[in-house]
């Protein structure tokens, strides 16, 4: 007679074997509803890139949104790509169901085909319903199969943010400046990434270090340590129910190769202008750049400066020269180093909780203009214009804060010139001029 654990347990077991056979069509409408929702944001997954590079100039500290980003942008590619094989298999599948109830099996007889050819066919086709079973085992493998590469990438995101932290954590500690010497500098720091190399190398072969017997006490408790940080409770059900048939693990170890052609696909670009000289910033003078002109562009680069246009018809140049915190404020503060700044930079709480202050009252906004005057230098063709006035804007287009100048060019003959703007910065612990990219205007007469 049965206990109410088991009688709990064979419920449980029929429900679970009464889903999977529905399973196909919550596969097929969750794929489908992600791969349209995937392909209606890739613009705006695009535009994301942008809004990164903006923060990344605004402080060092944004710098550690490259990694998180790059793993979102891989996840999102292998989702799409692995969702669409998914959709068409899955297509397939339902194509193959529905000719069999027309048809049923495949009778190589009914084709009148020589015996070398029926045989061979008989051999390499065989039931078409055990086409239809591996098809079938395809799809659903494949479907879990995706989301298990996703979140893999996340657990890796998650141990490399570990690491950077707790480096930072250690230089903190020991009271040692942030540098960008090697991480295994640190032998701490050392430690936890040889760790996860380990981790990386069980999980792709499948658990090695877990069979042998000299190797699994040593390393239970640091996979126990991995497993916590990376989150692997989420995923390892679906990794070990995954490796644990012949069919499951070919899947396994074509994990990383299909991880890498995902990337290389992301990669890939296709150079046909075989004739045109290769780069406008290290061939200066040869090359209208359109990212300097605000009105050719959806977006202009965010550190270089930018005029409205190209061409001038009322003998007054607009220029627009960007501040980039990270880039800008060592040179500021090399420059004038009693100067009170007009912002607490940093993290702050507006809204339902208030923490920080953001406005520094002693400040003085003209040495703030002065001192940032500083390190810009206007030039048109062979002049130094020193009496152009420069003040604080906020430019609408590209969302950035800066100066704004007004050139007076009336002066100037009609036909091209030259735009420079050169930049005052730190090189080797001392400021020096470095000469602008050049910006081409033509004075309409």
């Amino acid at each position: 007679m049965e206990g109410p654990g088991e009688r709990q347990a064979n419920s449980l077991s029929k429900w679970l074997d009464n889903l999977q056979q529905e399973s196909w069509q919550l596969e097929l409408l969750i794929s489908g509803f992600t791969v349209f929702l995937l392909i209606a944001g890739l613009e705006p997954y695009h535009a994301l890139e942008a809004e990164v590079d903006r923060l990344m100039d605004t402080s060092l500290a944004f710098d550690l949104l490259v990694l998180p980003y790059q793993t979102f942008r891989a996840a999102y590619y292998v989702l799409l790509a692995g969702l669409i094989i998914h959709v068409a298999l899955r297509g397939l599948w339902i194509a193959c169901v529905g000719l069999r109830s027309v048809s049923g099996d495949i009778d190589i007889s009914a084709l009148n085909f020589q015996s070398g050819f029926a045989d061979h066919l008989a051999k390499k086709i065989g039931s078409f319903d055990r086409y239809i079973e591996r098809l079938e085992n395809l799809c659903s493998v494949l479907f879990a199969y995706v989301f298990l590469l996703v979140f893999c990438l996340i657990s890796m995101l998650l141990y490399v943010i570990f690491v950077a932290v707790l480096r930072v954590f250690l230089q903190f500690i020991l009271g040692t400046p942030l540098t960008n010497q090697s991480p295994f500098a640190n032998p701490v720091v050392a430690f936890f990434l040889g760790l996860g190399i380990l981790y990386f190398i069980d999980f792709i072969t499948l658990g090695a270090l877990k069979r042998w017997r000299w190797t699994a006490k040593i390393y239970y408790p640091f996979y126990r340590l991995v497993s916590f940080i990376t989150l692997a409770n989420v995923y390892r059900p679906i990794y070990y129910n995954l490796v644990d048939n012949p069919f499951g693990r070919k899947m396994a170890y074509l994990a990383i190769p299909l991880l890498l052609l995902v990337l290389t696909a992301m990669s890939f670009q296709y150079v046909g202008e075989s004739y045109v000289a290769y780069n406008p910033d290290e061939e200066p003078g040869y090359w209208y750049r359109s990212e300097v002109y605000e009105d050719q562009v959806d977006e202009v680069n965010l550190e270089r400066p930018s005029v409205p246009t190209q061409f001038v018809d009322n003998g007054l140049l607009p220029v627009f020269l960007p501040y980039l915190p990270a880039f800008h404020d060592p040179n500021i503060q090399k420059v004038c180093p009693e100067l009170e700044p007009g912002k607490y930079s940093g993290p702050k709480l507006r809204g339902a909780f208030r923490l920080g202050e953001i406005v520094n009252f002693d400040s003085d906004a003209g040495q703030l203009l002065g001192c940032m005057q500083q390190l810009w230098r206007i030039r048109i063709n062979d002049s130094t214009y020193t009496e152009v006035p420069l003040r604080f804007y906020y430019h609408p287009e590209r969302k950035q804060y800066g100066l704004r100048g007004i050139i007076p060019v009336y002066h100037l003959p009609p036909g091209e010139h030259q735009l420079m703007v050169d930049r005052y910065r730190l090189s080797q612990d001392r400021m020096q001029w470095f000469p602008g990219r050049e910006i081409y205007f033509s004075i309409i007469p």
